[in-house]
């Protein structure tokens, strides 16, 4: 059962919520459950003398919402930001950095033009 959770990316939901991880692949992170192990304690870890995420540095940037934190990640060759809801101790959210050079810029999929009856009844409610 373990092999299968771990497989289906589900195991990582202990860490962060599957929004987060959707969020982080549509950035172009594909995080492993290692990574996402890593960026918890990382966070954590600011708040013992212990490291036990060592190639991973966060960095408090502030309050958010809801109760939320906004955290700065540092992995090797990768920074982004991450909120982190310290009541439910998950990651909630990855969010791009501003530098455009940091991430690929997220593609839309296309989407074929609408034909027949759903343009139709778009058009009307415009």
């Amino acid at each position: 059962m373990a092999g299968l959770l771990q497989s289906t990316g589900e195991a990582g939901v202990s860490y962060a919520s599957p929004v987060a991880i959707g969020r982080a692949n549509a950035v172009g992170l594909n995080l492993s459950l290692a990574n996402w192990r890593d960026i918890f304690l990382a966070i954590t870890d600011t708040m013992s003398e212990e490291r036990a995420a060592p190639d991973v540095t966060a960095s408090f940037v502030g309050k958010v919402r809801d109760g939320g934190e906004r955290w700065r990640i540092a992995i090797p060759s990768r920074e982004f930001d991450v909120i982190y809801d310290p009541a439910i101790a998950r990651i909630v959210l990855v969010i791009r950095s501003r530098d455009p050079d940091a991430q690929p810029a997220i593609v839309p999929k296309v989407t074929p033009p609408l034909k027949g009856k759903a343009a139709e009844r778009i058009l009307e409610n415009v």
